[in-house]
């Protein structure tokens, strides 16, 4: 049973809808994909974005990542705890990390990830499936561990770990 209100539902269609404005902005301008995101805290929007990946030639420049960045700027903070990410579709392995790492309280979304692979053939299926194996059984994106490395790796973790809590880390 939800605890969600008719003005609370109201309140998440409209900021959902802002998305879709957002996705339609983006791909209408050449910038991007088709996709739109909002960081809203206490009812206010802190910051939007649509999909840049074209016009920036960068990847990782999903609405969802650069929304989280311009939030935690405006912010002045990388925990957005108390902050809300809203998305015209279930955000990609990427964005869902991205907003992990930020701490996002909890993510609303308008369309489902089968409905984008039918209608964009964008399917992001095989990531998250990838993303299911151990490292080295992955083949989206084989992965190798150099073991000589190693322990130069764990020195310099060890010596950051000593100096800050984890708590402090995510």
């Amino acid at each position: 049973m939800s605890n969600t209100t008719d003005a609370d539902e109201d309140f998440h269609q409209r900021q959902l809808r802002r998305t879709i404005e957002l996705a339609y902005q983006g791909f209408r301008s050449g910038k991007g994909r088709p996709f739109g995101a909002l960081v809203v805290r206490a009812g206010e929007v802190v910051a939007e974005a649509h999909n840049e990946v074209l016009a920036l030639c960068d990847p990782t420049a999903h609405s969802e990542v650069l929304a989280i960045r311009r939030a935690a700027q405006a912010l002045n903070t990388r925990d957005l705890s108390d902050c809300d990410l809203y998305v015209i579709g279930l955000p990609c392995p990427m964005c869902y990390s991205a907003a992990t790492w930020a701490r996002i309280r909890k993510v609303y979304y308008a369309s489902t990830p089968a409905d984008l692979a039918a209608l964009t053939g964008i399917d992001d299926a095989l990531l998250y499936a990838d993303l299911a194996r151990a490292a080295p059984g992955r083949t989206q994106l084989p992965t190798e561990q150099v073991q000589a490395a190693a322990a130069e790796a764990n020195a310099c973790y060890r010596e950051w770990g000593e100096k800050k809590r984890r708590s402090e880390v995510l």
